[in-house]
């Protein structure tokens, strides 16, 4: 069996490039799943994943999980224009219907983008309509910014 690895002279798929440097320590990277991860493009699916995995565990309703899937794909969007780096790193932490995500670094100035209700579906107004908490923090060590973004399911058990 044989898989062409290209199509009309193109290639089907891209390599992703070389992984970043680990960053220092940061001490908003602590909870219940804590990744750094590079290249930027794996961001989507392991956020996304790692996510909804945990909002299972703190027992979010359907409705409440399926806005987990759109957060996670803005915040995914938003790093891949605005990371600092080719490494991310992100932490969730969860309790009962409660889901808290910390995820950087950012470029300085880059929250702002988000941090207003855009007038059209963006990364900007899925998080703000989505979100019960939505802070931009600043890393001065890093010299860069830190999303954190808190989900809490408030229907009753």
């Amino acid at each position: 069996m044989s898989f062409a690895g290209q199509r009309d002279g193109k290639p089907l798929f891209h390599l992703p490039s070389g992984a970043g440097p680990d960053d220092q320590d940061a001490d908003w990277l602590s909870g219940d799943a804590v990744v750094s991860l590079s290249p930027i493009s794996l961001l989507a699916g392991v956020l996304g994943r790692v996510a909804r995995a945990l909002a299972a565990r703190a027992r979010f309703s359907l409705d409440r999980f399926s806005d987990v899937y759109l957060v996670t794909d803005a915040i995914a969007a938003h790093a891949g224009r605005a990371a600092k780096g080719q490494r991310m790193s992100f932490a969730i932490s969860t309790d009962a219907q409660r889901l808290e995500l910390n995820i950087g670094p950012f470029v300085v100035g880059s929250g702002s983008q988000l941090s207003h209700q855009a007038p059209d579906y963006s990364a900007a107004s899925a998080l703000t309509m989505l979100s019960d908490e939505l802070d931009i923090r600043s890393d001065a060590e890093a010299e860069a910014e830190v999303l954190h973004v808190v989900m809490v399911d408030r229907r009753r058990n």
